[in-house]
């Protein structure tokens, strides 16, 4: 207990979700547990790396990637108490993916994948679709995040 009444412990706060983990710092990290997955086999056709270094053709076998504890990168807080929901709810996942948009092209072919997302659910959505996305990878993945940023400012100059 501490000075306020409550509990000291982190995980208080969020729930019985994540043990915290004490850092060197004298900081604390939580974890969440990642559940296992089996990795599909797949093989890899040779190719040239630059100035012409070879990689050869290798074959992965199928594999089991077991339960595990990794760090939570969510930022501390009480949202799920203090909502009801769990956030942005995506209601139709791989929606851009599927008029060719890729956050790894270059900005013309993205351009006008957009323009195709546009042109099917219309401007306001697609904005919405590319903020949530760039919402959700803002902590793991900065620079696509910031394309996607990128890409929703575009969509907003050109067509709002």
């Amino acid at each position: 207990m501490n000075q306020c009444g409550g509990s000291s412990d982190i995980n208080s706060s969020v729930g019985n979700s994540a043990p915290a983990s004490i850092l060197p710092s004298g900081g604390r990290r939580r974890t969440i547990e990642r559940s296992g997955y089996t990795r599909r086999a797949h093989s890899r056709t040779a190719y040239s790396r630059k100035h012409h270094v070879p990689v050869r053709r290798a074959t992965v076998k199928r594999s089991h990637i077991p339960t595990s504890r990794i760090t939570d990168r969510g930022a501390l807080g009480k949202w799920a108490d203090v909502h009801k929901s769990h956030g942005i709810e995506i209601t139709h996942p791989g929606a851009l993916s599927s008029v060719g948009y890729s956050v790894v092209a270059k900005p013309t072919r993205r351009h006008s994948a957009l323009r195709k997302a546009v042109n099917k659910f219309g401007p306001l959505s697609t904005f919405r679709k590319l903020q949530a996305v760039g919402t959700f990878t803002r902590r793991t993945s900065k620079g696509r995040s910031k394309k996607f940023m990128a890409d929703r400012n575009w969509i907003k100059k050109k067509y709002m």
